[in-house]
């Protein structure tokens, strides 16, 4: 199964709930590695929640699946250092041309499942294609933000 992490925390300058949205997203990180879960990410900014879950899933022993999506221009999304005796992410990268919100679409339909977490515009977008395509989607509402609106 391929997951499609989104969402980020840019809207909050709380220390304590940034630290409590990143250790959520780690753990949902885990939980998919765990369960053999692909990830689909493509953010590159420096606090999405993509981030954080593979952060998480670097902490789980194994051979894990990464599918990055990425703008033709700028750096894709780093992955997290790992234990190469332990862990090793396996990357396949797609470079996308045109708008970010354009580029979002391909993630999505690549996904069998969505994650949506905190987030402004680029996640309500995605919850909401998400519905339309009919793909399975988890809305943590808790962080506010877009996905607060998006729980299906």
């Amino acid at each position: 199964m391929k997951v499609l992490v989104v969402g980020s925390l840019n809207y909050i300058d709380d220390v304590a709930t940034r630290s409590r949205f990143e250790q959520v997203c780690r753990e949902i990180g885990v939980a998919a590695a765990i369960a053999g879960f692909e990830f689909i990410v493509g953010s590159s900014s420096t606090n999405p929640a993509d981030k954080h879950a593979l952060e998480g899933a670097a902490s789980v022993p194994g051979t894990h699946r990464v599918s990055i999506y990425h703008q033709g221009k700028g750096e894709a999304l780093g992955l997290p250092a790992v234990d190469g005796t332990k862990t090793a992410f396996v990357v396949s990268h797609k470079r996308l041309k045109g708008p970010r919100a354009a580029n979002r679409l391909p993630q999505l339909q690549a996904a069998d499942a969505v994650v949506l977490i905190g987030g402004a515009k680029g996640t309500a977008q995605i919850g909401y294609a998400a519905i339309a395509l009919g793909k399975p989607a988890l809305a943590i509402g808790c962080f506010h933000g877009a996905a607060v609106h998006r729980q299906v």
